[in-house]
């Protein structure tokens, strides 16, 4: 008998532990009117317990019984019933059974016997002008601040945690609350992660979008960044998978790192004239995107940014550009061409590693060094168009190979003969003219000039040609179609 009361007394304390900030719900046991004292004998079994936390009422018995719940609103009319089966705990969503704010009855029927419970539902006011204050708007959490509030979360169905709702999200731009209307100014850290939406409508009010705010939102398809937004957070769209498209705003200086990351869907990006860095892992693993246009102005732009974008296969960079860090086009097997425009110093390791398809690279006069396997694994018919007229510093594992066919400044071939690394190209051949980088992309060729015809002229494997046949050849650092 002691071990059964010491045991009563435990479970007691834990209960009285875990309702503390809930609403409990005091029971009496509910004996008919003019009923007899039968039922003292089965006061031996311990009564249940009931509370009330958010939208939640819980029911819970110290041992598993069958049961029954029944709540009547102050006309006595029958609300809600249901009769569940055996368990420890009970769980009632008031607000999705029709239970909103009045006095109710509760009533419970377990082991033979009835108790009862009267509370109030939701017509505590709330505090929503103290600062920090969560605040409930259709199927959304707000906290408020002031007259100013931010999207901290979808509310989610407790007793099915893993569904949110609904498919499609509207924020509005204002909302009133108990009289007080607030401006929705911001989406908080991780407000939908893993939600399941397809689409999300944000207002123009909106400010920021804080770190992982739509992280692993796997079914999102589309989504517009108001024109206000200067913030967007670390891995804000990671994992999109189903994205396709996204503009960034004007006004936006810095792509975060990991900002979309694994949107393996992405196939459109616009960037802002603003922009001026793009952070590490920003656009990794975008692995749909056909081509990227990096504005003017951007300065810096990290390692693995664009790493395993399988696709791409064009890239327009801005002379603003200085370093091109390490492993920031690694991997991206479509990539035939690239200007490295004028004003880059400096290629860091590993930077177009595996662009296996990389067949002409242009490199700028002002470039000063190409670090460790820069160039390492590049298709090896690939032609090198060096506008310096002396050599930059590269090393022995730059590329994979020196089988390649250089090109260098016109009267600067004898110079990279003599240099201990780039001597190692097989094939030098010195037919750029200084203070003109040429168009090598190869995309447009164009009718030779008479004046070409004295040029020295090569086949596309870099081998001397016969100028006089039809085809197309490299004259002066360009391709020309003679017809």
């Amino acid at each position: 008998m002691k071990t059964k009361l010491f045991f009563f007394l435990f479970v007691s304390l834990l209960l009285v532990g875990t309702v503390q900030a809930r609403t409990n719900i005091p029971l009496v046991k509910d004996v008919p009117s003019g009923g007899s004292n039968d039922d003292r004998a089965r006061d031996a079994v311990p009564p249940p317990t009931a509370y009330i936390e958010e939208n939640i009422l819980k029911i819970s018995l110290m041992f598993s019984y069958p049961l029954t719940a029944t709540i009547t609103g102050e006309n006595k009319e029958c609300l809600f019933k249901k009769d569940f089966p055996a368990n420890h705990d009970f769980y009632i969503n008031l607000k999705e059974n029709g239970i909103h704010e009045g006095d109710y009855t509760l009533n419970i029927f377990y082991q033979y016997n009835w108790w009862r419970g009267e509370f109030t539902f939701g017509t505590k006011k709330p505090t929503p002008t103290a600062d920090g204050s969560i605040v409930e708007q259709g199927y959304v959490y707000y906290r408020v601040d002031g007259t100013n509030a931010t999207v901290t979360g979808l509310i989610r169905n407790k007793l099915e945690p893993e569904r949110s709702y609904p498919d499609a999200i509207v924020i509005p731009s204002q909302f009133t609350y108990w009289g007080v209307t607030y401006d929705v100014k911001g989406i908080e850290n991780k407000a939908f992660k893993n939600c399941t939406f397809t689409s999300a409508k944000l207002p123009e009010s909106i400010e920021f979008i804080g770190d992982s705010a739509f992280a692993y939102c796997t079914n999102l398809q589309s989504i517009d960044i108001p024109d206000k937004v200067t913030d967007i957070g670390r891995n804000a769209f990671e994992h999109c998978s189903a994205l396709s498209s996204a503009t960034i705003p004007e006004g936006i200086s810095t792509i975060k790192a990991g900002t979309f990351l694994y949107c393996s869907r992405l196939t459109s990006v616009t960037l802002p004239t603003t922009l001026e860095t793009i952070e590490e892992k920003a656009f990794r693993y975008c692995r749909s995107l056909p081509s990227i246009v990096i504005p003017e102005g951007v300065t810096y732009i990290a390692s693995h940014a664009f790493e395993n974008c399988l696709n791409l296969k064009s890239i327009e960079l801005p002379s603003s550009i200085h370093t091109i860090e390490a492993r920031c086009f690694f991997q991206c097997l479509s990539l035939t061409d690239i200007v490295i425009p004028e004003g880059v110093e400096e290629i860091m390791p590993q930077a177009f590693r595996y662009c296996v398809r990389l067949s002409s690279i242009s490199l700028p006069e002002s470039l000063t060094r190409i670090d460790k396997r820069a160039f390492e694994k590049i298709s090896d018919a690939a032609h090198i168009y060096c506008h310096a007229k002396k050599p930059c510093e590269i090393f022995a594992t730059t590329f994979s190979h020196y089988k390649y066919i250089l090109h260098g400044p016109v009267g600067c071939k004898e110079m990279y003969q003599n240099d201990d690394i780039w001597s190692n190209f097989l094939v030098i051949v010195e037919d750029i003219r200084l203070g003109t980088l040429y168009d090598v992309t190869g995309f447009e060729p164009v009718e030779l000039s008479d004046d070409a015809v004295e040029s020295t002229a090569y086949d596309l494997t870099g081998r001397p040609a016969d100028i006089t046949q039809k085809g197309i050849y490299i004259v002066n650092g360009k391709k020309v179609l003679v017809k």
